[in-house]
């Protein structure tokens, strides 16, 4: 699952190692990219990273596509 998977990337990072997602958004119009059912929102993205105990420094949307920097 995605959340077990997150889980896991959060225990081989090293303490403080940063994490960068860059994706295409659920909040987009799908001009481009994937179908939006196959897509995330930078929210769901973000409470994902917390729950499997990232520490986001900052998320940015953009009319497609979203980053947010996260740290182990």
């Amino acid at each position: 699952t995605t959340e077990a998977s997150l889980t896991e990337l959060h225990r081989v990072l090293a303490d403080g190692a940063p994490l960068v997602v860059v994706d295409w958004s659920q909040d987009g119009a799908a001009e481009s990219g994937p179908p939006v059912e196959e897509r995330f929102s930078a929210q769901q993205a973000r409470e994902l990273l917390e729950a499997a105990s990232f520490t986001i420094e900052s998320a940015v949307e953009r009319s497609e596509t979203f980053r947010i920097v996260a740290h182990a």
